[in-house]
């Protein structure tokens, strides 16, 4: 059984920007999967090993290092080649490998985007958890609308630093 529920992403195109050097360029994507859901504290506690069952919230608070070791968890529970290799203090990220692994920044802006151009998909309160909603910690995950690839939250419930 896949550790996480992927979406197939078509190839497309994407644009980011630079606010601070007010410069805007276009990234041409291939097609790539990406999770329907944040991954929950329930998933990282089971691939983890860690004692703690989890719940259905997405996972906060970890590192970028924490981040691709779970990614190298997950492949090896699956049997998939790890993208990313840990040699002398130093990671590299094996392009051509099989196993999970964090999007791009453009991938990432793409897939949360699913094709529109505005801030958001559909009224914020249909889609996402907002400071509006006046909730203290965050809400399980998929329990507002998609968007148009399939993918839930992508806006709202976790702040990211």
């Amino acid at each position: 059984m896949p550790t996480f529920d992927l979406r197939p992403l078509p190839a497309g195109q994407v644009q980011l920007h630079d606010a601070r050097r007010k410069h805007r360029w276009t990234v041409h994507l291939e097609p790539f999967e990406i999770g329907a859901i944040s991954v929950t504290t329930a998933q990282y506690a089971q691939l983890m090993g860690n004692s703690k069952t989890g719940s259905q919230v997405p996972l906060v608070d970890i590192s970028w290092l924490e981040a691709i070791k779970l990614c190298n968890a997950a492949s090896m529970n699956e049997g998939l080649a790890p993208a990313y290799i840990f040699e002398a203090g130093e990671v590299s990220w094996q392009t051509n490998a099989t196993g999970y692994r964090l999007p791009t920044e453009a991938e990432w802006e793409y897939a949360c985007r699913a094709g529109t151009v505005g801030p958001h998909y559909r009224p914020l309160d249909a889609i996402g958890w907002t400071a509006n909603d006046k909730i203290e910690n965050p809400k399980e995950v998929g329990q507002k609308l998609p968007n148009a690839f399939g993918l839930h939250d992508t806006l709202g419930n976790v702040w990211e630093r």
